[in-house]
């Protein structure tokens, strides 16, 4: 790689940094991408607490299983509604969710805190599609959209051993 590839780099950033807009949008997804991985494996190390690892799988199936359901139908709505519609419902739906959750778990009711669960994984389905569908509204210039995309979906590019 050399010096113009490294400056081109620079510019496409620079230009993201440039659009508060889409900076904002790329902020909330990166926190939703570590609040969706810290409230699945929390619950299923809460789980594997309440019966160990058949419980755990259990409960990983029993979130999994609604949340493919309900994918299809809410990357439709991501397409024919406002992404934003779909973001912020989303993510209040996620937080109403994981509110109960965290209730249900100081209470002591595994059953009412696995529910909520699958309420907020089925919730998580719509984040990527609208995110998908919003950005291009956002950007003002390739560049931006270019940025904007390595920048939010880095974590599907992980590295590869061998």
């Amino acid at each position: 790689m050399g010096g113009t590839s490294f400056g081109r780099r620079l510019r496409t950033f620079h230009a993201l940094a440039a659009n508060q807009a889409l900076v904002r949008v790329l902020a909330a997804y990166t926190l939703f991408t570590l609040i969706e991985y810290s409230a699945w494996l929390g619950m299923l190390v809460y789980a594997y607490s309440h019966g160990g690892a058949t419980v755990a799988g259990l409960v990983a199936i029993v979130q999994l299983v609604p949340a493919a359901a309900v994918a299809p139908f809410t990357a439709a709505i991501a397409d024919r509604r406002s992404p934003v519609f779909v973001l912020a419902g989303g993510y209040l739906a996620q937080a109403a969710g994981m509110a109960v959750a965290a209730v249900a778990v100081v209470a002591g009711a595994p059953v009412v805190a696995y529910a909520a669960a699958v309420i907020v994984t089925a919730a998580e389905t719509g984040t990527r599609p609208a995110q998908a569908t919003l950005m291009p509204t956002l950007a003002a210039t390739p560049d931006q959209l270019t940025a904007g995309n390595v920048a939010g979906w880095r974590r599907s590019a992980s590295p590869r051993l061998g």
